[in-house]
Protein backbone atom coordinates (compact mmCIF):
# COMPACT_ATOMS: atom_id res chain seq x y z
CA UNK A 1 0.00 0.00 0.00
CA UNK A 2 1.10 2.91 -1.09
CA UNK A 3 -0.42 6.63 0.57
CA UNK A 4 0.24 9.77 -2.12
CA UNK A 5 -0.79 13.35 -1.96
CA UNK A 6 0.09 15.88 -4.41
CA UNK A 7 -0.02 19.39 -5.26
CA UNK A 8 0.24 20.89 -8.78
CA UNK A 9 -0.35 24.62 -10.33
CA UNK A 10 0.19 27.24 -12.80
CA UNK A 11 2.03 29.51 -11.47
CA UNK A 12 1.70 32.25 -14.05
CA UNK A 13 -1.72 32.71 -12.09
CA UNK A 14 -0.07 33.71 -9.21
CA UNK A 15 2.78 35.77 -11.30
CA UNK A 16 0.96 37.85 -14.20
CA UNK A 17 -2.35 36.37 -15.35
CA UNK A 18 -1.96 38.13 -18.29
CA UNK A 19 0.59 36.52 -19.40
CA UNK A 20 -0.95 33.09 -19.59
CA UNK A 21 -2.00 33.21 -22.90
CA UNK A 22 1.65 32.35 -24.43
CA UNK A 23 3.49 31.15 -21.22
CA UNK A 24 2.98 28.23 -18.76
CA UNK A 25 4.79 27.56 -15.78
CA UNK A 26 3.59 24.09 -13.86
CA UNK A 27 5.04 23.26 -10.21
CA UNK A 28 4.05 19.90 -8.87
CA UNK A 29 5.05 17.86 -5.77
CA UNK A 30 4.22 14.68 -4.91
CA UNK A 31 4.74 12.87 -0.85
CA UNK A 32 4.20 9.21 -1.16
CA UNK A 33 4.73 6.74 1.77
CA UNK A 34 5.34 2.96 1.19
CA UNK A 35 4.47 0.69 3.87
CA UNK A 36 7.44 -1.01 2.72
CA UNK A 37 9.86 1.59 1.96
CA UNK A 38 10.67 5.04 3.58
CA UNK A 39 9.02 8.31 2.86
CA UNK A 40 9.86 10.08 -0.88
CA UNK A 41 9.34 13.35 -2.13
CA UNK A 42 8.92 13.91 -5.95
CA UNK A 43 8.78 17.18 -7.30
CA UNK A 44 8.95 18.71 -10.86
CA UNK A 45 8.53 22.26 -13.13
CA UNK A 46 7.25 22.76 -16.58
CA UNK A 47 7.41 25.78 -18.62
CA UNK A 48 5.15 25.78 -22.41
CA UNK A 49 5.88 28.18 -24.60
CA UNK A 50 2.93 29.35 -27.03
CA UNK A 51 1.51 25.88 -26.05
CA UNK A 52 4.50 24.37 -28.70
CA UNK A 53 7.59 24.36 -26.73
CA UNK A 54 8.08 22.37 -23.46
CA UNK A 55 11.18 22.17 -21.20
CA UNK A 56 10.73 19.92 -17.65
CA UNK A 57 13.19 19.51 -14.86
CA UNK A 58 12.13 16.85 -12.02
CA UNK A 59 13.38 15.47 -8.75
CA UNK A 60 13.09 12.29 -6.80
CA UNK A 61 14.27 12.34 -3.37
CA UNK A 62 15.10 9.00 -1.17
CA UNK A 63 15.20 6.66 -4.41
CA UNK A 64 17.46 3.74 -4.88
CA UNK A 65 18.29 4.46 -8.37
CA UNK A 66 16.64 7.57 -9.64
CA UNK A 67 17.16 11.33 -8.93
CA UNK A 68 17.25 14.23 -11.20
CA UNK A 69 15.47 14.68 -14.40
CA UNK A 70 15.25 16.77 -17.54
CA UNK A 71 13.46 17.20 -21.14
CA UNK A 72 12.07 19.18 -23.90
CA UNK A 73 9.22 18.56 -26.17
CA UNK A 74 7.49 20.02 -29.00
CA UNK A 75 4.16 19.94 -30.02
CA UNK A 76 2.40 20.65 -33.39
CA UNK A 77 -1.05 20.60 -35.44
CA UNK A 78 -0.51 19.60 -38.64
CA UNK A 79 -4.34 19.74 -40.52
CA UNK A 80 -6.55 17.86 -38.21
CA UNK A 81 -3.55 15.90 -35.98
CA UNK A 82 -1.67 16.78 -33.33
CA UNK A 83 2.07 15.73 -33.29
CA UNK A 84 4.30 16.14 -29.71
CA UNK A 85 7.80 15.19 -29.66
CA UNK A 86 9.11 14.66 -26.48
CA UNK A 87 12.86 14.14 -25.21
CA UNK A 88 14.20 13.34 -21.78
CA UNK A 89 17.20 12.22 -19.68
CA UNK A 90 17.18 10.84 -16.17
CA UNK A 91 20.59 10.29 -14.23
CA UNK A 92 20.20 6.60 -12.76
CA UNK A 93 22.50 4.64 -10.91
CA UNK A 94 22.69 2.13 -14.00
CA UNK A 95 22.94 2.54 -17.31
CA UNK A 96 24.90 5.92 -16.80
CA UNK A 97 21.51 7.92 -17.37
CA UNK A 98 18.61 6.90 -19.38
CA UNK A 99 17.21 8.51 -22.40
CA UNK A 100 13.57 8.14 -23.20
CA UNK A 101 11.93 9.41 -26.81
CA UNK A 102 8.02 9.98 -27.48
CA UNK A 103 5.63 11.02 -30.35
CA UNK A 104 2.28 11.24 -29.87
CA UNK A 105 -0.16 11.31 -32.11
CA UNK A 106 -3.81 12.84 -31.91
CA UNK A 107 -6.58 14.52 -33.10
Amino acid sequence: IVYSVGLGMNMMDLMDPSLAEKHNLYLATELSHPNNYSQRINTGIEYIYDKMFIVRAGYESNHDMLSWSAGVGSKLKIGERYFEFNYSFSDTELFDGVHRLSLDIGY
